[in-house]
């Protein structure tokens, strides 16, 4: 069985979604796969996206059909931009389950949205964590009572997936994480150590999102980490009244597909709709974008602070709780969206 993980979908139109689905079946990228992607907003209708509610990043329904010719499908929820619309939160938990998509990270409460969404397939168990960072959700949280996010402490996110795999053993764990700064290229250290701790407690994939761009990725132990896919599909376009632009960077993106049977990773590096497939450990594409593989954790750190692209009154994350810096880091971002009257 083959897994396919992509990164953040926002398809607002027909347009762009008339693309995106010939591109995905000439390529035959998710032809008889497992197929695991994050829901970067919801299923909306487009006039009632841009006119009623004034929000430019979200699904159109059409969406859904581009899974039509996978195994399984799985999307996670756990991200900044799922209650955008809480009117139709509802509805779209409605039209993924109509069309057999699995979901997690998001639910009418907490207990719902920590818990993974579980499958089997070819006598393989399946267990799919979402997970947002808490100062990505306390930014700009929309306020609603009846919906919920899994952005709980990582010590926490790391507790609920050791007692999942001790209580199931046989279980291949996969914890997709909306994480890090937008733009930033490199993962932070502590999301470094927080990605291999969830390896270390028997997590087989952990995969990264949010920053829009790609962060690489490497082997660790018997796992496979991700730290950042980049966009999988988001036009790039001005959004928030042309306060926030997407650069031609975003537009890069990566897809990783894992052959389980023949114990193979390769990958796709999308860019301009030119694709090239090469193998994740020895593809010349990855490595430039992971060159800190086979660092330790000091070395990691001295890169970090040196080749990170967020540093203006930037705290470095580097230790996996971070109380004093969360409250810094969700001052200043309040205070910058409130300069630029983002609401």
């Amino acid at each position: 069985m083959k897994l396919l993980f992509f990164g953040d979908m926002a398809i607002p139109d027909n347009e762009t979604y008339t693309k995106m689905y010939e591109f995905i079946k000439q390529n035959e990228l998710f032809k008889n796969k497992i197929v695991i992607g994050n829901l970067e907003g919801l299923i909306v209708d487009k006039e009632k996206a841009l006119e009623e509610y004034n929000c430019q990043l979200f699904n159109i329904k059409e969406i859904l059909n581009l899974f039509n010719e996978n195994k399984h499908t799985v999307l996670t929820l756990a991200n900044n931009h799922i209650k955008d619309i809480p009117k139709e939160f509802e509805n779209t938990l409605f039209m993924l389950n109509q069309n057999n998509i699995g979901y997690t990270g998001a639910g009418n409460n907490k207990e719902t949205a920590c818990k993974p969404y579980e499958f089997e397939f070819d006598n393989k168990k399946y267990a799919v964590f979402s997970h947002c960072w808490n100062v990505m959700s306390k930014i700009i949280e929309k306020k609603s009572s009846k919906i919920f996010i899994n952005d709980v402490p990582y010590d926490s996110l790391i507790e609920e997936v050791k007692k999942y795999k001790i209580n199931n053993k046989d279980t291949n764990i996969i914890v997709y994480l909306h994480w890090n700064f937008d733009f930033e290229i490199l993962p932070f250290p502590s999301h470094r150590k927080i990605a291999r701790k969830l390896i270390d407690l028997g997590a087989k994939y952990v995969i990264g999102g949010h920053s829009h761009v790609i962060n690489g990725g490497e082997k660790y132990k018997d796992g496979l980490i991700i730290y950042g896919m980049g966009n999988f599909c988001i036009p790039n376009n001005k959004f928030l009244g042309g306060k926030l632009e997407y650069k031609n960077e975003a537009t890069k993106q990566l897809i990783v597909e894992v052959d389980e049977e023949n114990s193979k990773i390769e990958y796709y590096y999308i860019e301009k709709d030119t694709v090239i497939e090469e193998n994740f450990e020895t593809g010349d594409i990855i490595k430039k974008y992971s060159k800190y593989r086979n660092m330790g954790e000091k070395e990691y750190l001295k890169y970090f602070k040196k080749n990170r692209r967020k540093k203006l009154l930037v705290p470095v994350y580097d230790k996996e709780k971070s109380t004093l810096k969360d409250i810094w880091t969700i001052g200043r971002m309040k205070i910058l969206r409130k300069v630029k009257n983002i609401k």
